[in-house]
């Protein structure tokens, strides 16, 4: 059936969109239009910081009456049915708050994916990285999802790369929605940290194909599970 949605979609950007990820994003706007959803506008800002980037395009989206925010980093290549899976999860879970999984660039390539510490609705998950601190709640563990896992799952916080957001969540939380806290968190973990303080909680979509221009020419589910078994990495997976 159809997908009766209207999204809006935000791309920060220093310098330049990737000509991949332009072509990925034509495809993926091409393939979300056949399916029902419709593009109400397309965000890109230019040479600003990456926090003030997302307030600015989290500002003009809120002058709209559009539903949905579909969040594109400038440098990720994104499957065609992209916006249809997080929209299925989304209705699926009752969610507002949608990522698809992609990896880091540039080191060991883990995926930008978090838990603060606590308990997830999912089970304990331990990763690698600090757990949360009670001087410091900008803090967590990467997740590592079961290579061939396919249900959506819960997390504490992922990267803004490919981020599905209702304008409810954005219309309760306190300005700025983004803030790069030096020392302490990029602006992304910041906006979940406090969304998840206001009761919203983050489904990750492990079906959806992402990729991060990196290292490589492009860093991939793939990629990431190569490096881990070349380099004996012990991950702890979510297999449910």
């Amino acid at each position: 059936m159809p997908i009766k949605k209207e999204v809006s979609i935000a791309i920060p950007c220093a310098q330049v969109v990737e000509p991949k990820t332009l072509q990925s994003m034509m495809t993926l706007t091409a393939s979300a239009i056949k399916n029902g959803i419709t593009i109400i506008d397309i965000g890109i800002t230019e040479r600003a910081m990456i926090d003030d980037a997302r307030n600015t395009l989290t500002e003009t989206f809120l002058k709209t009456k559009t539903e949905w925010l579909f969040w594109m980093d400038s440098d990720m290549v994104f499957s065609p049915d992209t916006l249809i899976k997080l929209f299925e999860t989304a209705e699926k879970k009752d969610a507002k708050l949608v990522t698809g999984i992609y990896y880091q660039r540039k080191g060991m390539n883990y995926p930008c994916l978090w838990s603060r510490g606590e308990e997830l609705d999912n089970g304990d998950i331990t990763g690698m990285g600090s757990p949360k601190s009670k001087t410091n709640k900008y803090v967590g563990t990467f997740i590592f999802p079961y290579k061939e896992k396919q249900e959506p799952f819960q997390v504490h916080a992922a990267g803004f790369g490919c981020v599905l957001v209702h304008r409810s969540v954005l219309e309760v939380m306190p300005r700025p929605w983004f803030q790069f806290l030096k020392g302490q968190c990029s602006e992304d973990f910041y906006f979940f940290v406090n969304a998840a303080e206001l009761g919203f909680k983050v489904w990750a979509d492990p079906r959806i194909n992402l990729w991060h221009l990196g290292d490589a020419p492009m860093i991939g589910k793939e990629e990431f599970w190569q490096k881990a078994l070349k380099e004996n990495i012990e991950v702890n997976s979510i297999k449910k």
